[in-house]
């Protein structure tokens, strides 16, 4: 059962998501169409099999045109709800060969 609450908020606009499985190896790259010109939230849910060993890489990392600010883990069963500001941008980092037979799985909404 769920239950949407939107008391006080408005929603406008229009959202993507996507359903995305990385292997080793695998990576995302951003390109300069990405930059978001107004506030957005970035919404992922996790759906690892097990437990994500940091050693595997796979980060999700937001930043600007001047520095990194932020770094999200792959998480198991755990929606992460993160507030970007305007002109921020995301990418997901370069998966390890050490993560072997394990993928980073997820649904990512933005």
């Amino acid at each position: 059962r769920c239950t949407t609450m939107t008391r006080g908020f408005e929603f406008t606009g229009e959202a993507y998501g996507e359903g995305r499985k990385f292997g080793t190896r695998a990576y995302t790259l951003v390109h300069d169409g990405e930059k978001r010109e107004e506030t957005f939230v970035d919404a992922v849910f996790g759906c690892n099999d097990e437990p994500w060993d940091e050693d595997w890489g796979g980060q999700t990392v937001y930043h600007d045109d001047e520095e990194e600010f932020g770094t999200i883990w792959p998480l198991r069963n755990a929606l992460t709800l993160v507030l970007c500001d305007a002109g921020t941008m995301r990418y997901v980092k370069y998966v390890s060969q050490r993560a072997a037979r394990h993928a980073r799985t997820d649904i990512s909404v933005e």
